[in-house]
């Protein structure tokens, strides 16, 4: 996480709390950072950058799981920025699709009825 130090936390917590969002990362695919920090008002950018288990989950979904990250932390009232997943279309190519045919083992005329 960016910005990190501007919490000011004992060197702990902040600890526990990077080992907190590096796991959040890693099963589900969203990433905070913190983007500013006034009068105990902390500015957090939500965002699911990797797709898990093909969920892609909405803006409540997204504040939802960071509210957990940020719940030992009363001090601080957290506004949400939540940025949802944004598939990368301009890397679907013919071939791309036609492994991911043979993968699930679809034929032309699966494709084409959908």
């Amino acid at each position: 996480m960016e910005k990190l130090d501007l919490l000011k936390l004992p060197q702990a917590e902040a600890a526990a709390l990077q080992k907190r969002l590096n796991k959040l990362v890693a099963f589900t695919g969203i990433k905070i950072d913190i983007l500013d920090l006034k009068d105990n008002i902390l500015t957090v950018r939500v965002e699911q950058v990797d797709l898990k288990n093909g969920w892609i989950l909405n803006q409540d979904e997204l504040s939802y799981r960071a509210k957990d990250i940020f719940r030992d932390f009363p001090q601080f009232k957290v506004h949400y920025i939540t940025l949802t997943y944004q598939p990368k279309f301009e890397s679907i190519t013919k071939e791309w699709i036609k492994a991911k045919m043979k993968e699930f083992n679809l034929k032309q005329t699966d494709v084409i009825k959908h």
